[in-house]
């Protein structure tokens, strides 16, 4: 006679149901400061934005401008995608306007920078050459033999 012996296996904390209640509303009362918080950030940025367009105009207009160019250009092509895009771009204007900002001054700073080398290598430099003589037969003599042999393995080298 054999016994059988059975495995039981629980995966239960441990922890009675107020430990669980607490801190799931705990967790609650966390995400929900945290969202309260990201959105008077994001109020606060919301009024700011339009400083922002202005400082990124002033650094380099270019990059603005093009910006909104570039929405209309997606509305007049597809309205249905370009409005869909203007409507993420009012959404997230505040990080939009951050972003241009942004983009402004890396266009000025290293977009003089590439005006300069441009500017600096525009001196035409002509590399000497040697002209070669097509009429003479190949040195090497395994060249030869490929060529001999018609085949084209010398292109390939």
């Amino acid at each position: 006679m054999s016994m059988n012996t059975f495995k039981t296996y629980t995966y239960s904390s441990g922890k009675s149901f107020t430990e669980k209640l607490v801190g799931s509303l705990l967790f609650l009362l966390i995400i929900s400061v945290l969202f309260y918080l990201f959105f008077q950030l994001y109020k606060f940025l919301w009024f700011a934005s339009p400083v922002f367009l202005i400082i990124a105009f002033i650094l380099e207009p270019k990059v603005v401008l093009a910006y909104f160019k570039n929405i209309w250009m997606q509305l007049t092509e597809n309205i249905v995608s370009g409005l869909m895009n203007a409507l993420v771009n009012v959404i997230g204007f505040p990080f939009v306007s951050i972003g241009l900002i942004f983009k402004a001054w890396v266009y000025k700073k290293f977009g003089r920078l590439n005006q300069q080398m441009k500017q600096d290598h525009f001196e035409e430099k002509f590399t000497p050459y040697e002209e070669m003589d097509f009429e003479s037969k190949p040195k090497n003599p395994s060249r030869q033999n490929a060529l001999a042999d018609g085949r084209y393995d010398d292109l390939f080298e």
